[in-house]
């Protein structure tokens, strides 16, 4: 039996739409520390810990297994996105379901002539549930869920790279981060979850396309939205996110409060 596979730009394009939005806005690659750095920079949520007696490493595939699943849930038909270190020469990953996860191993190791758990770098994706797991190879369990945000519903905009106009949808975190749907002169909610102030006058915030150009390709179309009075009064798309300069405490990283 063989397993499918995705090259890596596939793999990135699909973590950019699913779980971490931010995954190539600088350089990019599949290594744990890389994916955290992006995971961060997007907001999502992050779980570590230590794996116990790692040093020695006397782990199976069933520990494996166990590590992978023992912070989330997954059905046997969850779809699975393997990246190691025998993935890179040819630069792309390995696809399974996790009811095939068995059946994988022994692929894996006739393959490469290997056991299939080492004391390596393990990422592991989970697109439809927009998880990830990694395995760090000084033994930490590394677990990423995509974190809270909102969207706002832009109509009719050119693209900046091409100016092609149709419609898009932009991922941002301000106000109450509860995946609440915005159109441009709504009012922000606030309450649980939230991140910037709600006193402040006018507030400069970044924001990512969901989607690529569907005209040209353009992977990465960033977003300036500006906020007066809590209220989304002006959107504009850009080829490159926004280099915020801190001021004085009131850099956040996803926002910049120009008048308090």
């Amino acid at each position: 039996m063989r397993f499918e596979q995705l090259t890596f730009d596939a793999v990135q394009a699909l973590l950019r739409s699913t779980i971490i939005p931010v995954a190539g806005r600088k350089k990019f690659d599949f290594l744990p520390d890389t994916i955290w750095d992006h995971a961060k920079a997007s907001g999502c949520d992050i779980v570590a810990r230590q794996i116990e007696n790692w040093e020695i490493h006397d782990f199976d595939e069933n520990d494996f297994l166990r590590l992978i699943t023992e912070k989330y849930t997954f059905d046997a038909g969850t779809r699975v996105i393997f990246i190691s270190d025998e993935c890179f020469p040819d630069k792309a990953a390995f696809v399974f379901t996790l009811s095939d996860y068995l059946t994988f191993v022994a692929y894996f190791e006739e393959q490469f002539n290997r056991a299939f758990f080492q004391p390596s770098d393990y990422i592991l994706i989970f697109p439809d549930e927009r998880k990830l797991v990694m395995i760090h190879h000084e033994g930490y369990l590394i677990c990423i869920s995509v974190g809270a945000f909102n969207r706002l519903t832009l109509k009719d905009l050119p693209c900046p790279f091409c100016d092609a106009r149709h419609d898009w949808i932009v991922q941002f975190k301000y106000g109450e981060c509860w995946q609440h749907e915005y159109v441009l002169q709504d009012e922000l909610k606030w309450g649980a979850n939230e991140t910037g102030d709600s006193s402040a006058r006018i507030v400069l915030v970044e924001g990512i396309a969901e989607q690529d150009c569907p005209h040209c390709g353009a992977e990465e179309v960033y977003a300036r939205i500006f906020v007066d009075d809590n209220k989304i009064v002006a959107v504009s798309l850009v080829k490159n996110f926004i280099s915020f300069v801190v001021l004085e405490g009131d850099y956040m990283g996803d926002y910049i409060i120009i008048n308090k």
